[in-house]
């Protein structure tokens, strides 16, 4: 228990302390890179995104995913859009996990005549479905 509360506190300290820890860096990013230092920041939504779909996965599983869906998982390197485009596919989305599904297809404007935002982060995924699951209308059955 002792040791839970040292990671905890540590981890908070850590997550209050990075944007001023940014703020202070930003100015020696752009004296040493120039131009090229507005991409110094460029996957730190990305990489938030992987760590948070691994992190907060009950909160996720339990918000977004119907039982037999494709489930967030520890230490696996996928966002959380792209595991909501996978569980949209599968049809294992619960009501809320729909509302965020249609709200990131909203958001990306760049996406929105190309399957939604949630479709464009799951392409090219390959990805286990379970048996009994409904795909196209029929009922999907890996023994086939």
């Amino acid at each position: 228990m002792i040791r839970f509360i040292i990671d905890f506190i540590l981890a908070y300290i850590y997550l209050l302390s990075r944007p001023f820890i940014d703020l202070i860096t930003l100015p020696f990013v752009f004296f040493k890179y120039g131009k090229k230092g507005f991409l110094y920041f460029d996957d730190i939504g990305y990489r938030g995104d992987i760590d948070s779909a691994g992190r907060n996965r009950t909160l996720w599983n339990t918000l977004f995913v119907r039982n037999g869906g494709f489930r967030f998982r520890k230490n696996t390197p996928k966002t959380i859009s792209r595991i909501l485009g996978i569980n949209g596919w599968l049809n294992q989305l619960t009501i809320i996990g729909w509302f965020v599904y249609y709200a990131l297809w909203v958001i990306d404007v760049q996406n929105w005549f190309k399957g939604g935002h949630c479709f464009q982060s799951m392409k090219g995924e390959d990805f286990y479905i379970p048996n009994g699951v409904e795909l196209d209308g029929e009922l999907y059955d890996k023994r086939k």
